[in-house]
């Protein structure tokens, strides 16, 4: 059995971040240790919540489980809620993902704006994702990991792979492209676009006319559990796309 780190935040209520991926990377066949950055009583979405900032406790985790001789297949990194958990992330893979598949979501924003938590992680991340090899920003991210403004009109895919050359991964899905941001994707799809070493991969799959939170996470998840399975990442890629979309259903 391989072993997963799930670095990510816990809410008390709402399907997202650690309460999916638990299960779903445990259903892959894997064994799960988790590493929460924070304890939420709800999710974000919700019109209230509380926030209990779990930093403090992050190096005595990594510390054990090092002293205990803990290794690791993957490590899965999702919400960050400062730089300091961003570089702790970053000491984690270095000492303990020796080997490890290393996937980091890069939580930063969505639809243009960065979130209200995002406080200096941005720069942070730039350091962590250069030690990843998979990342699955969406097009907010994407534009805030290469320092340039999110676009006001629909951009190319051409000028999409231009931006995924500038990061330091060589593996980028970049999440979440519509028609309304992206030239050639068609009305009512939404699509992925997988850049895997300069090749470029787009998956596409009907519009769900609803949002929901944690689908993201569903979708990072699956892709997880498939990459420590040893898939590959376009089929990993697929099969998440096609798991987060009966997630909305």
């Amino acid at each position: 059995m391989k072993r997963a780190a799930l670095i990510n935040d816990l809410s008390g209520v709402g399907r997202c971040s650690l309460s999916v991926a638990l299960p779903i990377v445990s259903a892959c066949g894997h064994e799960c240790a988790v590493l929460p950055t924070a304890l939420l009583s709800n999710h974000t979405g919700f019109e209230h919540y509380t926030f209990y900032d779990f930093t403090g406790h992050m190096r005595g985790y990594i510390d054990c489980w090092e002293e205990l001789g803990i290794s690791f297949d993957m490590v899965y990194s999702g919400f960050l809620g400062s730089g300091v958990q961003a570089d702790i992330t970053l000491n984690f893979i270095e000492r303990l993902g020796k080997g490890a598949v290393r996937l980091v979501d890069p939580v930063l924003g969505d639809n243009g704006v960065l979130y209200d938590t995002c406080g200096d992680v941005t720069e942070h991340m730039r350091r962590l994702i250069r030690a990843a090899d998979v990342i699955t920003p969406n097009l907010t991210e994407l534009c805030a990991l290469c320092g340039r403004e999110y676009p006001e009109s629909p951009i190319s895919i051409a000028e999409i792979e231009r931006m995924c050359s500038r990061l330091p991964t060589g593996c980028i899905v970049v999440t979440g492209l519509e028609r309304d941001t992206v030239l050639e994707i068609e009305h009512n799809r939404v699509a992925n676009l997988i850049c895997e070493n300069g090749s470029i991969t787009l998956t596409d799959n009907e519009k769900f006319p609803a949002a929901y939170c944690g689908t993201g996470d569903v979708f990072a998840s699956v892709l997880c559990g498939g990459l420590t399975s040893g898939v590959k990442l376009t089929a990993a890629v697929r099969a998440a796309f096609n798991s987060h979309f009966r997630s909305c259903r």
